[in-house]
């Protein structure tokens, strides 16, 4: 496998540092996002807030403007949380154990793996998605492949496996083979340095493994609209608990497919007296398990809620604001 990841590793900038701040960013940054859509991010991230201690004293809204359509906002903080606690509790310098890395805010047993191995030179395993697939098909595990009992095997498995010697490039190299080989639908079983040992490659189940517990997905539909007064728009802060926390929003309200009096909560809520109105735009988006129908209005800013604060349209490029929300702006050429 080291054998195999020296000449097949991808040039990723976070693989050029044994920095654990610059390894714990990329490996947050990588939770439920794709390589190419985290390596701009990464750049931009590393230029504004190049050490634990500047992103500890970055406003939160610089922060999460940072981080805006990367989702998963509770990613960003906790990174900013963890800087935090290092620069107060730690002095300055991640924790030199493995309890001390998981006492630090969003860090578990995978990010503190990953931390541990390849920053430090810790013998310690790493299980995410990619390295769950390629064992699933490798030990031919025909469990659900994200139950508790199919896991610890996993776990179990890359325990034994990890050599004393390099075992952040061993984690790394079990990683790279499932996002470039063993992929989800069409593996490269040629290509793949454990294809004589493979348990689904022997038996054609590649297509069959690793098995997955389907969730159902969830509809709804979000209302949103654009209160324009002139060259200015109402926007509201998201709250705690609400998708997307503490981003810049339109007033928006979340309903069922059938929510027909969704004006009548919306003006409840915001302490508005829109009536009834044209849609302008509409898009959908997806949040965890929730396949979401933006429906977005538009109307003259009257009386509204203290909640909703007045911005110059000009400004917006500066606030953190829900994704959608900002691509519905965009393509109705409210903003550039």
């Amino acid at each position: 496998m080291l054998d195999w990841y020296a000449a097949n590793s991808r040039d990723l900038p976070w693989r050029k540092t044994k920095d654990p701040y610059a390894i714990l960013v990329s490996e947050v940054m990588l939770q439920q996002t794709q390589v190419k859509t985290v390596i701009p991010y990464y750049g931009r991230w590393m230029e504004a807030f190049p050490h634990a201690s500047s992103l500890a004293s970055a406003p939160e809204q610089d922060v999460l403007k940072l981080w805006e359509g990367l989702g998963y906002y509770r990613r960003a903080r906790n990174l900013q949380a963890t800087a935090r606690q290092i620069a107060t509790q730690w002095r300055g310098r991640f924790p030199d154990t493995l309890e001390g890395l998981l006492t630090l805010p969003g860090i578990g047993r995978y990010t503190a793996g990953a931390l541990g191995s390849i920053a430090f030179g810790w013998k310690l395993p790493v299980v995410d998605g990619n390295v769950s697939r390629v064992l699933a098909r490798f030990l031919g595990i025909k469990g659900p492949v994200k139950s508790a009992a199919v896991q610890e095997k996993l776990w179990a498995w890359m325990e034994m496996a990890i050599p004393e010697e390099r075992p952040g490039d061993f984690n790394q190299a079990m990683m790279e083979l499932g996002a470039t080989v063993c992929f989800p639908k069409n593996p490269s079983c040629d290509a793949c340095p454990l294809w004589n040992d493979c348990w689904a490659r022997q038996r054609g189940w590649q297509e069959r493994l690793p098995k997955s517990e389907k969730i159902e997905t969830v509809g709804r539909v979000e209302s949103a609209v654009v209160l324009r007064n002139a060259e200015k728009i109402l926007l509201v802060q998201r709250s705690a608990g609400e998708w997307h926390e503490g981003l810049w929003a339109l007033p928006s309200v979340m309903h069922s497919q059938n929510g027909a009096d969704w004006i009548i909560d919306f003006n409840r809520r915001f302490k508005t007296k829109l009536r009834a109105t044209s849609m302008a735009f509409s898009s959908r988006y997806q949040v965890t398990h929730h396949r979401v129908e933006l429906k977005v209005f538009e109307s003259a800013a009257g009386h509204a809620s203290p909640a909703l604060k007045s911005y110059n349209i000009n400004q917006l490029p500066t606030l953190p604001m829900v994704t959608a929300h900002r691509k519905s702006l965009k393509q109705m050429g409210v903003i550039s």
